[in-house]
């Protein structure tokens, strides 16, 4: 069940810091759902209907997130934080329980989990490691 959950996030990760065309960007006065400021290299993305953060980090030239991207629960607690490389998960993350508390952390390498990941519990007390090696194509 824990690794169904984890495989869920990772793909809402994936499909939500991706690049999307149809990402909107209106006034600041009038939020949509896929509301996205770029300023200076950083770009926001909101929660619809308000000015909450969702999503926040830096983008390249191609509008690929680039480095440390921060993301958000609607209730404004820290959800996750992912290192990319041009658009793909390539480094450090962690994710956070509603609650907070580390989740589990753990490195990625090319947009896979790579090497050891360490899982807690809602308390947040250690409860297990698992060491991923990446699948090549």
């Amino acid at each position: 069940m824990r690794t169904g959950n984890i495989y869920l996030f990772c793909l809402f990760l994936l499909f939500s810091c991706g690049n999307n065309d149809e990402e909107n960007s209106t006034s600041e006065n009038n939020t949509t759902e896929n509301e996205v400021k770029i300023e200076n290299g950083i770009k926001t993305v909101y929660f619809k209907g308000t000015k909450k953060i969702r999503f926040v980090g830096r983008v390249n030239k191609k509008n690929l997130w680039e480095g440390k991207v921060t993301s958000y629960r609607e209730n404004g607690l820290l959800w996750s934080s992912v290192t990319y490389v041009n658009g793909i998960k390539n480094g450090v993350a962690q994710v956070y329980h509603p609650n907070g508390k580390l989740y589990y952390s753990g490195e990625y390498e090319e947009d896979q989990q790579s090497g050891a990941w360490f899982y807690y519990n809602k308390e947040g007390k250690f409860v297990e490691e698992k060491t991923y090696e990446k699948k090549y194509e």
